[in-house]
C-alpha cells in the first residue's frame, strides 16, 4: 500500500498477473480484438461465459471504460476520476503527451506503468494502452519499427502482445490554434478531424499531381518545393503538419505553442504552397502550347490552339 498507492485494483485472477498462462493469454488476445472491431456493441459482442468474458467485466467494463452511449451504441470511454483506473490514464497521458510528438518506445511507456507508484501487473498493460489508444485516436499515433502505421488491424494487435519492443507511440494535444488548423483542413479536405486524415488526404494530393510537378526543380517559390518534399520524407505525421512544414515555410514550430497569427501564417502558407503544386503542370503545358504556336506563325491561347487543330485535321 506505501509503495503502490495508484495500483488499479482490477480482481481478476486471469489477467491481473505479471506471467499469463497459455488460456489466458489466448483469451486477453480475443479480447483486445474485440476492442477493435466491436466497440461499439455491448460486452464488446461476446456470448455466454468464455475466458475474455471475465477479463471484460473486470478491466472494461467494472473501470467504465466500456459504457453505453444510448439503447444501441456502446463506446470506450476514459475513466471516471473514482475509477480504479484514473491515477493509471494520467501516467499515460503524461508520459505521451510530454514528449511534444516524440515517439516514446512501448517498453518505455510499460516499465512507468508497472514501477512505483503504480504497480501495473503486465498482463493488463496491452489492455488499458489500447483502450487508451482508441479512446485518444485523433491526437496518438503507433509506430512500428519507426515507421508510421496508419491503421491498427488484428495482426497489429496480436504482434504488439508478443513484441512490444517494436512499437512505439506519440501525441499531440489537439487544442487551442492546433485544433483549430486541423478543423479547417478537415472541412476543406472533406475528411474526418483528424491528424492522420488531414494529412492522409495531403499525401494522395500529392502523390496525384502529373509526374513534371513531383520531380521539377522550376517551381517558381521555396514554399512549393517545401511542400512537396516535406511530404516526400515524412515519417512521422503530428511532426510533419505541426513542426516541419511550419519551419520549412520559416515559420515557429506548432507543437511548442502558437499563436493565432502564427496558425494564420502557416494557413496562407499551405494555401499558397498547394495552389502553386496544382497550378505547375497547367501553366507548362500552357507555355509549352504557345511556344510551339508561335513557331507555326499562330497567336497564343486557346484561340491559336483551335486554329492548328483545323489546318492539321487533314493529317488524320
Amino acid at each position: 500500500d506505501t509503495l503502490y498507492p495508484c495500483a488499479p485494483q482490477i480482481k481478476n485472477e486471469l489477467v491481473a498477473r505479471p506471467v499469463l498462462s497459455s488460456a489466458a493469454t489466448a483469451a486477453r488476445n480475443i479480447l483486445l480484438k474485440l476492442m477493435l472491431t466491436h466497440a461499439e456493441q455491448e460486452m464488446l459482442g461476446i456470448e455466454g461465459f468464455p475466458p475474455e468474458r471475465s477479463m471484460y467485466e473486470s478491466v472494461l467494463r467494472g473501470t467504465g471504460l466500456h459504457q453505453p452511449v444510448d439503447d444501441a451504441q456502446w463506446r470506450l470511454c476514459e475513466p471516471a476520476r473514482d475509477s480504479a483506473l484514473f491515477a493509471v490514464w494520467q501516467a499515460l497521458e503524461q508520459e505521451i503527451y510530454a514528449a511534444a510528438g516524440e515517439c516514446v518506445p512501448l517498453p518505455q511507456l510499460f516499465r512507468k506503468l508497472i514501477a512505483p507508484p503504480y504497480g501495473v501487473p503486465e498482463g493488463l498493460l496491452p489492455i488499458l494502452l489500447l483502450a487508451f489508444y482508441l479512446c485518444r485516436g485523433s491526437e496518438l499515433f503507433l509506430y512500428r519499427e519507426g515507421s508510421f502505421l496508419p491503421r491498427l488491424d488484428e495482426a497489429g494487435v496480436e504482434l504488439m502482445q508478443r513484441r512490444p519492443d517494436l512499437f512505439g507511440i506519440s501525441g499531440v494535444r489537439l487544442e487551442g490554434e492546433r485544433l483549430a488548423i486541423i478543423e479547417r483542413y478537415a472541412a476543406g479536405l472533406h475528411v474526418e478531424a483528424t491528424v492522420p486524415a488531414v494529412v492522409a488526404r495531403l499525401y494522395t494530393a500529392i502523390r496525384q499531381l502529373p509526374p513534371i510537378t513531383r520531380h521539377t526543380g522550376k517551381l517558381s517559390t521555396a514554399r512549393g518545393k517545401a511542400l512537396r518534399d516535406c511530404l516526400r520524407a515524412a515519417r512521422s505525421p503530428e511532426r510533419l503538419l505541426f513542426e516541419e512544414l511550419p519551419e520549412a515555410f520559416g515559420l515557429p514550430s506548432l507543437l511548442t505553442g502558437a499563436t493565432e497569427g502564427d496558425a494564420e501564417r502557416f494557413a496562407a502558407a499551405m494555401r499558397e504552397s498547394m495552389g502553386e503544386l496544382m497550378d505547375f503542370a497547367p501553366r507548362t503545358r500552357a507555355r509549352c502550347r504557345d511556344e510551339f504556336l508561335c513557331a507555326c506563325g499562330l497567336p497564343g491561347g486557346d484561340s491559336g490552339w483551335h486554329g492548328f487543330v483545323e489546318r492539321a485535321a487533314f493529317l488524320a
